[in-house]
């Protein structure tokens, strides 16, 4: 067994120097001087004790807050959709009839984008604020609980309040549209997570 290997086995005391962190049984030390993933090292430094640690496991399955929803789906999406955009205004600067030479054609391609890459993302950004907003408050009032009826239900919300003031009809559409991108981001989302845990371990 190598050096490195021998530091993560074997029984601990307080004598040992090679964590590199003094081990001791004195709670109020361990707290300040120890991460909260210090219970990988010495377990039975926290023995009998009221310190309350947060494994690994635990974070990765602690459901996220509505601000952390709403930063990080806003954030993502005004991303791509200022992406999506300038692809298409670079398309279209370059499908521009009057850019007869290079440097008109230059100039129209920046202009394409900045006017794509700014509609495109504050459309899809806004999009994705009500979304994550309606999503974060559904889940609080339904105990933690997010399912498909969470994500499939915000998504018809989402598309009938934005086009509420748009008539009747086009109200409705939006919100089958919205129904089904969100139907369509679950189920897809969960089939790939299914087939990530039925992949074989090498």
């Amino acid at each position: 067994m190598s050096s490195s290997s021998s530091v993560y086995s074997g029984d601990y005391s307080a004598d040992d120097r090679s964590l590199n962190v003094p081990v001791t049984p004195n709670v109020n030390q361990v707290g300040r001087m120890l991460s909260s993933y210090a219970w990988q090292y010495d377990p039975a430094v926290f023995a009998n004790t009221n310190m309350e640690l947060l494994a690994p496991e635990s974070v990765s399955q602690a459901p996220l807050g509505i601000g952390h929803r709403v930063c990080y789906g806003t954030g993502t999406s005004y991303l791509a959709g200022a992406a999506l955009g300038t692809l298409y205004g670079v398309g279209s600067g370059l499908r521009n009839p009057d850019a007869t030479s290079t440097r008109l054609k230059v100039n129209s391609v920046l202009n394409s984008v900045t006017r794509h890459s700014q509609s495109v993302a504050h459309t899809v950004g806004v999009v994705a604020l009500v979304y994550t907003v309606m999503d974060g408050v559904t889940i609080r009032l339904r105990d933690g609980q997010d399912d498909a009826y969470n994500t499939i239900g915000c998504g018809i919300g989402t598309g009938l309040l934005l086009r509420s003031a748009s008539g009747l009809r086009r109200c409705l559409m939006a919100g089958a549209l919205g129904g089904a991108m969100a139907a369509t981001y679950y189920f897809g989302n969960q089939m790939l997570n299914k087939n990530e845990d039925s992949a074989p371990q090498h």
